[in-house]
């Protein structure tokens, strides 16, 4: 999923932009976690998720402070993955981006999703045996044998989601 952020992405907002697999935006969008000055701290996600997506240290200081970052210094954070001049072009781009996901085997994709989320913030030795359960899984699909077969063939696959 890609939240589309064409404006604020406070507190609910934000938290509900960092449970998407990215977060696109215009140069009019700004990012934060003012939970802080209503006396509450973010209790939907921004304590969990905006640690990983900037850093401890980035995460730390926007949500003890309450400030709110642009979009620029949101892209710059690793916080926005893209960043676009205005809505119309934000939308363009996820479509774009959502079109390009779709041409690969969703089963490939659901399952690298799946590895990426058991994988973060978990030891190496972790993380590598969910990648490898992950490949097995993706090994035994027929998508796989469609998408290797296409490779050798020189023709486009055609994944069937299977």
């Amino acid at each position: 999923m890609i939240a589309c952020v064409d404006g604020f992405a406070l507190g609910g907002g934000l938290e509900l932009a960092l449970a998407c697999d990215e977060i696109y935006a215009t140069d009019a969008s700004w990012f934060g976690q003012p939970e802080v000055r209503l006396g509450l701290i973010p209790g939907f996600g921004g304590t969990v998720r905006l640690p990983r997506a900037v850093g401890l240290p980035l995460a730390k200081e926007l949500i003890f402070t309450g400030r709110r970052i642009d979009a620029a210094e949101a892209e710059s954070a690793g916080l926005v993955t893209r960043r676009f001049a205005d809505r119309d072009a934000l939308l363009a781009g996820a479509r774009a981006t959502i079109a390009e996901v779709a041409e690969n085997a969703w089963t490939a994709v659901a399952l690298a999703k799946r590895v990426l989320v058991q994988a973060a913030g978990t030891p190496t030795a972790v993380a590598t045996e969910a990648e490898v359960t992950g490949f097995g899984d993706a090994f035994r699909t027929d998508d796989m044998r469609e998408g290797v077969a296409a490779f050798l063939e020189k023709r486009e696959p055609r994944f069937t989601g299977r």
